[in-house]
Protein backbone atom coordinates (compact mmCIF):
# COMPACT_ATOMS: atom_id res chain seq x y z
CA UNK A 1 0.00 0.00 0.00
CA UNK A 2 2.78 2.44 0.94
CA UNK A 3 4.63 1.78 -2.32
CA UNK A 4 1.41 2.29 -4.29
CA UNK A 5 0.87 5.65 -2.59
CA UNK A 6 4.44 6.68 -3.45
CA UNK A 7 3.79 5.73 -7.08
CA UNK A 8 0.42 7.51 -7.30
CA UNK A 9 1.00 10.61 -5.18
CA UNK A 10 4.68 11.32 -5.59
CA UNK A 11 6.07 9.73 -8.71
CA UNK A 12 3.29 11.00 -10.98
CA UNK A 13 4.10 14.64 -10.14
CA UNK A 14 7.81 13.93 -10.53
CA UNK A 15 7.16 12.34 -13.94
CA UNK A 16 5.15 15.36 -15.07
CA UNK A 17 8.04 17.66 -14.14
CA UNK A 18 10.44 15.49 -16.10
CA UNK A 19 8.13 15.37 -19.13
CA UNK A 20 7.58 19.14 -19.10
CA UNK A 21 11.28 19.94 -19.20
CA UNK A 22 11.71 20.64 -15.48
CA UNK A 23 8.75 23.02 -15.07
CA UNK A 24 6.24 22.75 -12.24
CA UNK A 25 2.73 23.28 -13.64
CA UNK A 26 0.55 22.80 -10.58
CA UNK A 27 1.07 26.00 -8.55
CA UNK A 28 2.68 26.68 -5.17
CA UNK A 29 -0.04 25.01 -3.07
CA UNK A 30 0.28 21.69 -4.91
CA UNK A 31 4.06 22.01 -4.73
CA UNK A 32 3.79 21.98 -0.94
CA UNK A 33 1.29 19.10 -1.04
CA UNK A 34 3.56 17.13 -3.38
CA UNK A 35 6.65 17.65 -1.22
CA UNK A 36 4.75 16.65 1.92
CA UNK A 37 3.24 13.53 0.37
CA UNK A 38 6.56 12.52 -1.16
CA UNK A 39 8.35 12.63 2.19
CA UNK A 40 5.42 11.08 4.10
CA UNK A 41 4.76 8.16 1.76
CA UNK A 42 8.45 7.47 1.08
CA UNK A 43 9.06 7.29 4.83
CA UNK A 44 6.07 4.97 5.22
CA UNK A 45 7.43 2.75 2.46
CA UNK A 46 10.87 2.56 4.07
CA UNK A 47 9.38 1.78 7.49
CA UNK A 48 7.18 -0.89 5.89
CA UNK A 49 10.23 -2.54 4.33
CA UNK A 50 11.95 -2.36 7.71
CA UNK A 51 9.00 -4.13 9.36
CA UNK A 52 9.06 -6.84 6.70
CA UNK A 53 12.77 -7.47 7.31
CA UNK A 54 12.20 -7.72 11.08
CA UNK A 55 9.28 -10.08 10.51
CA UNK A 56 11.45 -12.38 8.39
CA UNK A 57 14.25 -12.66 10.90
CA UNK A 58 14.58 -16.15 12.40
CA UNK A 59 13.06 -16.49 15.87
CA UNK A 60 12.38 -19.36 18.16
CA UNK A 61 8.70 -20.39 17.91
CA UNK A 62 8.00 -19.59 21.58
CA UNK A 63 10.16 -16.48 21.76
CA UNK A 64 9.59 -12.94 20.60
CA UNK A 65 12.52 -10.71 21.36
CA UNK A 66 14.00 -7.74 19.62
CA UNK A 67 17.71 -7.69 20.29
CA UNK A 68 19.37 -4.39 19.55
CA UNK A 69 23.11 -4.03 19.29
CA UNK A 70 24.86 -0.79 20.20
CA UNK A 71 25.59 0.27 16.62
CA UNK A 72 21.96 -0.14 15.58
CA UNK A 73 20.68 1.69 18.66
CA UNK A 74 23.10 4.58 18.09
CA UNK A 75 22.39 4.95 14.37
CA UNK A 76 18.64 4.46 14.70
CA UNK A 77 18.21 6.92 17.55
CA UNK A 78 20.47 9.46 15.87
CA UNK A 79 18.68 9.34 12.52
CA UNK A 80 15.17 9.26 13.92
CA UNK A 81 15.52 11.54 16.96
CA UNK A 82 18.80 13.25 17.81
CA UNK A 83 19.79 14.71 14.43
CA UNK A 84 16.28 16.00 13.55
CA UNK A 85 15.88 17.33 17.09
CA UNK A 86 19.17 19.23 16.97
CA UNK A 87 18.36 20.61 13.51
CA UNK A 88 14.96 21.85 14.75
CA UNK A 89 16.47 23.44 17.86
CA UNK A 90 19.14 25.25 15.85
CA UNK A 91 16.64 26.47 13.24
CA UNK A 92 14.12 27.70 15.81
CA UNK A 93 16.92 29.43 17.77
CA UNK A 94 17.93 31.26 14.57
CA UNK A 95 14.30 32.19 13.91
CA UNK A 96 13.95 33.50 17.47
CA UNK A 97 17.15 35.59 17.19
CA UNK A 98 15.97 37.05 13.86
CA UNK A 99 12.54 37.90 15.31
CA UNK A 100 14.17 39.71 18.24
CA UNK A 101 16.47 41.59 15.85
CA UNK A 102 13.56 42.66 13.67
CA UNK A 103 11.49 43.74 16.68
CA UNK A 104 14.36 45.90 17.90
CA UNK A 105 14.84 47.40 14.44
CA UNK A 106 11.13 48.21 14.15
CA UNK A 107 11.14 49.65 17.65
CA UNK A 108 14.08 51.92 16.82
CA UNK A 109 12.33 53.03 13.63
CA UNK A 110 9.06 53.88 15.39
CA UNK A 111 10.97 55.65 18.18
CA UNK A 112 12.95 57.69 15.64
CA UNK A 113 9.76 58.71 13.85
CA UNK A 114 8.24 59.89 17.13
CA UNK A 115 11.40 61.75 18.15
CA UNK A 116 11.77 63.37 14.74
CA UNK A 117 8.20 64.59 14.82
CA UNK A 118 8.80 66.11 18.28
CA UNK A 119 12.07 67.77 17.27
CA UNK A 120 10.81 69.02 13.91
CA UNK A 121 8.00 70.87 15.66
CA UNK A 122 5.12 69.30 13.78
CA UNK A 123 1.82 70.75 14.94
CA UNK A 124 -0.30 67.71 14.26
CA UNK A 125 -0.72 65.44 17.28
CA UNK A 126 -0.17 61.74 16.53
CA UNK A 127 -3.46 59.90 16.70
CA UNK A 128 -2.07 56.41 17.17
CA UNK A 129 0.95 55.88 19.40
CA UNK A 130 1.42 52.13 19.35
CA UNK A 131 4.41 50.21 20.55
CA UNK A 132 5.56 46.88 19.22
CA UNK A 133 6.39 45.38 22.58
CA UNK A 134 5.81 46.46 26.20
CA UNK A 135 9.56 46.74 26.73
CA UNK A 136 9.81 49.24 23.86
CA UNK A 137 8.28 52.01 25.93
CA UNK A 138 8.29 51.88 29.71
CA UNK A 139 5.45 54.11 30.88
CA UNK A 140 5.49 52.76 34.40
CA UNK A 141 8.00 55.22 35.80
CA UNK A 142 7.10 58.76 36.76
CA UNK A 143 9.84 60.34 34.61
CA UNK A 144 8.78 58.38 31.54
CA UNK A 145 5.19 59.58 32.00
CA UNK A 146 6.35 63.17 32.40
CA UNK A 147 8.50 62.93 29.25
CA UNK A 148 5.58 61.52 27.27
CA UNK A 149 3.21 64.24 28.49
CA UNK A 150 5.83 66.88 27.71
CA UNK A 151 6.40 65.50 24.20
CA UNK A 152 2.68 65.39 23.43
CA UNK A 153 2.11 68.91 24.76
CA UNK A 154 5.00 70.17 22.61
CA UNK A 155 3.24 68.74 19.56
CA UNK A 156 0.12 70.75 20.32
Amino acid sequence: MADMLVALCAMTFNASVELSGGKWMFGPFMCNVYNSLDVYFSTASILHLCCISVDRSPLQPDQCTFVVNKAYALISSSVSFWIPGIVMLVMYWRIFKEAVRQRKALSRTSSNILLNSVHMGHTQQPTNLSYLHPSDCDLNTKSAREETISAVSNLE
